[in-house]
C-alpha cells in the first residue's frame, strides 16, 4: 500500500489521485490504530532481536504512522527486551506495511 501511496503521489495531482491517496491513508492509519490496539499479552514469545529494535527505531521516528503504534514502539523499545505473542503479531502487522 505505501508503494502505491508514493506512486501516486510522486504524479501530478488529479482529483481522482487526491480521492485515492485520501483513501490509502485512511486505510494504513485504521491498520495502524488496530495493531497499536491489540492486547500484548499471550505470554512470552521470544526475544527482541536487532532487526526488531531497528523496526521499532524507524516506527518511532516515522511520523506518517498514527500516535498508538509510535507509543507502542516506544514501550517495546524501554521495556525489558521480551516480546510477548501479541508484541510479535503486532510487529508483524506493522512491519507488513513496509514490504
Amino acid at each position: 500500500m505505501l508503494a502505491t501511496l508514493r506512486d501516486i503521489q510522486s504524479k501530478p495531482s488529479t482529483p481522482g489521485r487526491e480521492r485515492a491517496a485520501a483513501n490509502i491513508q485512511a486505510a494504513l492509519a485504521r491498520m495502524d490504530a488496530y495493531a497499536a490496539n491489540q492486547k500484548s499479552g499471550g505470554g512470552f514469545a521470544r526475544a527482541i532481536t536487532f532487526h526488531d529494535r531497528e523496526t521499532l527505531k524507524l516506527l518511532v521516528d516515522d511520523p506518517s504512522r498514527c500516535t498508538e503504534v509510535r507509543d507502542r514502539a516506544k514501550r517495546l523499545l524501554d521495556g525489558n527486551g521480551e516480546l510477548t505473542r501479541g508484541d510479535v503479531r503486532f510487529l508483524d502487522a506493522v512491519h507488513g506495511d513496509d514490504r
